[in-house]
């Protein structure tokens, strides 16, 4: 016989909460994908059955700097992603990381932390460019992932972008 209180339950509850935003962030990132298409993703995988295993503790195999500074992260994640990234994104991808933490608190950090290095030159070649008119329309990456005529490569395209970007700054 198991024994439950509220602890027991706050504890159980906060543990789904947390499988459920890994859930969103995977499907909000690969939902304007090909379903057919097959994509790497960086949960331990059970090889029995050959699915993700919610009820894991949610150890990630991938090299996600956790302990680096903010900057690193959010450098990280462009390098792995290899495309422009808006800061909501990044934010969203940030998510399963930083569970205890929210969207929008995250999204800020990010804001300021790429921003600052934007402004201040502490990354060689890091690319601002805004492809709406919206305050939140730019997204991040690297002058590297731009043709001659200063528009984003197929592959380095963001997944929402539509028009063509401008560059900032």
């Amino acid at each position: 016989m198991s024994f439950v209180n509220l602890g027991v339950l706050k504890k159980e509850r906060a543990r789904l909460k947390k499988k459920l935003r890994l859930v969103d962030a995977m499907i909000e990132e690969y939902s304007n994908i090909d379903p057919d298409l097959q994509f790497e993703h960086f949960l331990r995988l059970d090889s029995k059955v050959g699915k993700v295993d919610f009820d894991d503790s949610f150890q990630f195999e991938d090299d996600f700097p956790k302990k680096a500074t903010w900057l690193k992260q959010v450098l990280h994640l462009l390098d792995r992603h290899e495309r422009f990234l808006g800061n909501t994104e990044m934010a969203e991808l940030l998510l399963p990381y930083y569970p205890e933490k929210n969207v929008d608190g995250l999204k800020r950090r990010v804001s300021v932390v790429i921003s600052d290095a934007y402004k201040n030159n502490k990354v060689r070649g890091l690319a601002k460019l805004k492809i709406s008119s919206l305050p939140q329309g730019f997204v991040w990456g690297y002058y590297k992932w731009l043709d001659s005529k200063n528009e984003i490569i197929q592959k380095h395209k963001p997944i929402r972008h539509e028009k063509s970007p401008m560059l900032w700054g």
